[in-house]
């Protein structure tokens, strides 16, 4: 959201600093002609059309946000590259600064979080490693964002002298080093085909990069044998090895590893989302709340509800905004490529072709990493696929005759203004209600209920009404209430909660708990099965349940439901409760 906020910020004042002293012409607003900029808005209006489709349309404000600032950012940054002379060489220079402050802080985190620690894990069994984040949340955002840097100091390496030259080596030995570290699978898988992708084409096109026979077989040679060696690696390496790297290695095609093998679950489910709305999809932003329904077709567990993404860009974009949607983002991809391929059979300078190179190993390795992770939600890496997008047509566009387009500046940004406010007053209030989550879940901690209260009172916002990890913002006022023993209160906020995440398993148990208590024991009974009916193992409500069923004198339901909790789970309490059950069963018969 920070990061959102101020790309906004920056977009509003180039717009507005535009409006009040206009530089640009209508030869520059030609490059706007190019078909990716009508896909990009194209994109952009079904993004905003499928919040009409969504179950909680609230959540669909930050795809749609961000949606539109990134087609801003690339077309002004296309308008602006053309304007620009020699930007291809200046670009760079910005992501070589970055990235050697990355890799610094990067290197910094690793000697003091992990090399000094005395901990080889974490309390949820993660090793240290995963504390080496950089400025992002997570270790794997920081590798992919690094991971996107390569291209600019790779091209660095090719094209500056003397002291950008050192500067581009070291960020990109720096930046493989650490990628290295980070074991990251996804991005050490995007790396390598990134690598092949740059080296087949300047090898099968190396006349069109004046690059020599003898040079082209060396790379080719090198390319096969890295891949034979990998590949041996892969298929014969021992898999119980101690070293973690090749450990990490080996494990990209088990699925037996736990995240592998639960990816696997969430792509089955995503697809059966596909094949249930193909056309509409269910909506942007929707993916976690209606998942969950088909979670009792995969054999989940309590612990695997914290994955609220499919790890596949390609296959969420389907399911939110169906064919349709899904046809726009490949084809901005499509698009992407023909004009890099264009620029390479083009009479353009060699220089601008392989800057375009650079680019077209840059965006090989996003769409590998798109195809396991989730790099359409990150604001800063899609900031670096803008720049890959933006400077492909650029230089696409230098080769091109095109008309100068003439637009009415006042009349073409004042709607750009007017979204831009919008999206910054969303990620503002969105920013906001992180920090007031943060101070509820810290009163929770320490039992605070009216100091809980106090902050979930002023959760809601117009823009949003569920945290990061799709908890209602309602559910922190009825679990305030109900600690407080006011249950009537909790209850009306439990149902709030319940309206905006409807397969929230939480808010379903606690409801249930509601009732239980106001002993409409019919009504608790409802609530338990629905909560057993998406995740049928969850322990709080089989237990919840089976005393709803005693309360009831239903007594072979309450056994019934006491033996499906696994036997490994079943306390002296949970014992004491079953022998009771029984006895009553029998004193039934009897």
């Amino acid at each position: 959201m920070l990061r959102l906020l101020a790309l906004d910020v920056i977009l509003l004042g180039a717009v507005v600093f535009e409006l009040v002293k206009p530089t640009f012409t209508p030869h520059s607003f030609s490059v706007l002609r190019h078909w990716i900029f009508a896909g990009l808005l194209a994109y952009f209006l079904i993004t905003l059309a499928s919040m009409l489709l969504a179950i909680n349309p609230r959540e669909s404000f930050f795809d749609i946000a961000k949606t539109f600032a990134i087609f801003l950012l690339t077309a002004y940054s296309a308008i602006v590259f053309i304007q620009t002379p020699d930007w291809h060489n200046k670009l760079p220079k910005f992501v070589i600064v970055s990235a050697l402050i990355s890799c610094t802080i990067g290197f910094y985190q690793y000697y003091d979080r992990v090399m000094m620690n005395t901990i080889k894990f974490l309390e949820n069994g993660e090793p240290t490693i995963y504390l080496v984040k950089g400025l992002m949340a997570h270790k794997n955002i920081f590798a992919i964002s690094l991971m996107l840097m390569l291209p600019f100091t790779g091209y660095g390496i090719y094209k500056y002298r003397k002291g950008w030259r050192l500067a581009s080596i070291l960020a990109s030995v720096l930046i493989i080093v650490i990628i290295i570290m980070l074991q990251t699978r996804s991005v050490w898988v995007g790396f390598f085909i990134s690598a092949g992708v740059f080296t087949v084409m300047l090898t099968v096109l190396g006349k069109k990069f004046n690059v020599q026979p003898k040079v082209r077989l060396i790379l080719l040679t090198a390319m096969v044998a890295g891949f034979l060696a990998i590949s041996s690696l892969m298929l014969f390496g021992n898999k119980n090895t101690e070293n973690p790297y090749l450990r990490r290695l080996l494990s990209i095609t088990s699925t037996d590893v736990f995240d592998s093998g639960f990816r696997l679950k969430i792509w089955a489910i995503s697809t059966k989302m596909i094949a249930d709305k193909p056309i509409t999809g269910i909506g942007a932003g929707n993916w976690k709340i209606k998942s969950v329904e088909y979670y009792k077709d995969f054999d989940f567990t309590k612990d695997q509800l914290n994955w609220i993404r499919p790890h596949n860009d390609f296959l969420w974009v389907f399911t939110e905004k169906g064919i349709f949607g899904f046809l726009l983002f490949l084809g901005l991809f499509g698009l992407t490529i023909f004009y890099m391929f264009s620029i390479f059979l083009s009479s353009a300078k060699t220089e601008y072709k392989i800057f375009t190179l650079f680019m077209m190993a840059g965006l090989a390795s996003y769409l590998t990493d798109s195809l396991f992770s989730f790099p359409l939600e990150r604001i800063e890496i899609q900031v670096y696929l803008s720049m890959i997008m933006a400077s492909t047509v650029a230089i696409y566009h230098l080769n091109c005759q095109q008309k100068p387009l003439k637009i009415n500046q006042n009349l073409a940004f004042t709607p750009v203004v007017i979204i831009l406010l919008l999206s910054v007053a969303y990620s503002f209030s969105a920013l906001s209600l992180e920090f007031k989550v943060r101070k509820a879940r810290n009163a929770h901690s320490r039992s605070d209920w009216q100091g809980m209260l106090a902050e979930a009172k002023t959760m809601s916002t117009f823009f949003r009404n569920m945290d990061a990890e799709s908890m209602p913002v309602e559910w922190y006022s009825g679990l305030a209430y109900a600690s407080l023993n006011d249950l009537e209160n909790a209850k009306i906020h439990y149902l709030k909660a319940h309206q905006a995440n409807p397969t929230k398993i939480a808010i379903l148990n606690n409801l249930g708990q509601i009732y239980f208590k106001q002993e409409n024991f019919d009504e608790a009974k409802v609530w338990f099965l629905k909560a057993l009916a998406i995740l049928p193992d969850y322990f709080e409500s089989n237990v919840n349940l089976s005393s709803t069923y005693i309360k009831l004198g239903d007594y072979e339901n309450a056994l019934k439901t006491l033996n499906t909790i696994p036997k490994n789970k079943r306390d002296e309490r949970i014992q004491k409760i079953m022998v009771s059950v029984e006895k009553k069963l029998q004193q039934k018969e009897e």
